[in-house]
């Protein structure tokens, strides 16, 4: 379509102008029914040129010749269009002359009324087309709500090209934005030598793999892990359900006989956050395993740190490019859960630390936003101005549209790329449904 409105506007421009030497041609922001004096914003693939009729004097308000988007019989409406225009240009300045230039406008409109020939598309492995035209807010510059779909272009094109028509599994998208199913293969497949390279390209090209109906007890679970590098052992010791298997930290609300305690096992899940941003080598990944899970809630959330970087506005990415966030798990425990679940001795383990706010990607080399929930203050800012900086951009970079929520069943397993990944879980009725997580964590390196 966009072919057919530069065409038009190539070969209509000159006839026009040639028609009249006072002629002016601008480049008008068209929408809806383009009727005279709108002036909407409206989506990339809508805006055309048009084309300004001459003016019998210089008073007069030129009229404007504005098509709909181009869509339907456009021939015809340009016909009618420009028989109006034409129509008004005769008379004892112009002349006999328009007849000849009517006659060639009309010309090229049986040009454009030839049919065009489609123009190809390719389906790219995991990807969906994305909504246009969604309006967000530059909350921290307070300026008006705009359209976002140019930036969501641009982020779009900062994606490394979707791979996998080589891969021995199959994948199906979970999001638009990132995320996919694999199968076709058994875990136990998955970690040997042969394979595991390319498990490991998908969990980069599309930072979160799930595996679905898969026996993963304990020690295997473990075992997978470490297939993606050290597994942490978390200093809240209290989490350790398993005793050969401390690498593991359980989620769940059931008690000595199995039945839900009424008790949610950490509130501070239930905000975005990326797991060990509070280590000095914050987390790579985790591995999360549903064992039992609610019928109602409990589910997973995640949202792309990639993307979010990208559709920042200039001015932000400018403000937040160099600044680090000091993260503090003691921090975000003590005000989530309402107490301090942690001793002295495990806060002096993990002591704040800084990181940057915009760290790169030390594989992909993409830039992505480093917050969450453990950010607790900014470097070189006072403590309440570097809080309400962190509140504005945690809300900013977790708009809902681009959330993917994940609805656990029984039997699944997820790996997800804690450096360019936020995620938290939603709440459930912790005294009427029962739920048990197995999460291993993998420590990363120090973001950059």
């Amino acid at each position: 379509m966009r072919h057919r409105t530069s065409r038009a506007r190539e070969v209509l421009a000159p006839v026009l102008q040639s028609a009249s030497g006072n002629t002016n041609l601008r480049a008008v922001r068209l929408s809806g029914i383009f009727g005279i004096g709108e002036d909407r914003s409206v989506e990339p693939d809508q805006k055309v040129c048009a084309v300004v009729a001459p003016c019998e004097s210089s008073q007069a308000r030129p009229e404007v010749l504005r098509p709909r988007a181009l869509h339907g019989n456009v021939p015809e409406r340009l016909d009618r269009k420009l028989a109006g225009h034409t129509e008004g240009l005769r008379g004892p300045r112009t002349g006999a002359k328009l007849a000849g230039e009517e006659s060639r406008v009309f010309g090229v409109l049986e040009t454009l009324r030839k049919p065009m020939a489609p123009q190809p598309t390719r389906a790219k492995v995991g990807t969906t087309p994305r909504p246009r035209g969604r309006s967000c807010e530059n909350r921290l510059t307070r300026q008006p709500r705009r359209r976002c779909s140019m930036e969501e272009v641009m982020a779009q094109a900062q994606r490394p090209a979707n791979r996998g028509d080589d891969w021995p599994f199959q994948i199906t998208p979970l999001h638009s934005s990132f995320g996919v199913e694999i199968a076709g293969i058994t875990l136990t497949e998955a970690v040997t030598q042969s394979l595991f390279a390319t498990i490991y390209e998908a969990f980069l090209a599309y930072q979160l793999i799930l595996f679905r109906d898969v026996d993963l007890p304990p020690g295997a679970q473990v075992a997978f892990a470490r297939r993606f590098g050290e597994v942490q052992v978390h200093v809240m010791n209290q989490y350790h359900a398993y005793p050969d298997y401390p690498e593991i930290y359980v989620l769940s609300n059931l008690d000595a006989h199995g039945d839900p305690n009424g008790k949610h096992p950490d509130r501070g899940t239930l905000y975005w956050h990326t797991d060990g941003s509070w280590r000095e080598r914050t987390g790579q990944a985790t591995l999360m395993y549903s064992e039992i899970v609610p019928d109602v809630g409990g589910e997973t959330e995640f949202v792309d740190m990639y993307e979010a970087y990208a559709l920042l506005p200039a001015p932000t990415r400018d403000m937040i490019e160099g600044r680090r966030a000091i993260h503090n798990l003691r921090f975000s425990r003590a005000r989530r859960h309402g107490d301090d679940p942690m001793t002295a001795e495990q806060s002096a383990k993990v002591p704040p630390v800084a990181h940057p706010i915009v760290r790169t990607h030390p594989e992909t080399r993409r830039k992505a936003i480093f917050l969450g929930d453990h950010a607790e203050a900014i470097e070189d800012m006072d403590y309440e101005s570097g809080r309400a900086l962190i509140d504005e951009l945690n809300a900013l970079i977790t708009s809902p549209p681009r959330v993917y929520t994940h609805k656990w069943n029984p039997r699944e397993c997820i790996v997800w790329d804690n450096r360019c990944l936020l995620h938290r879980a939603t709440g459930f009725d912790t005294s009427r449904y029962r739920r048990l997580m197995r999460r291993c964590t993998i420590n990363g390196d120090r973001p950059f």
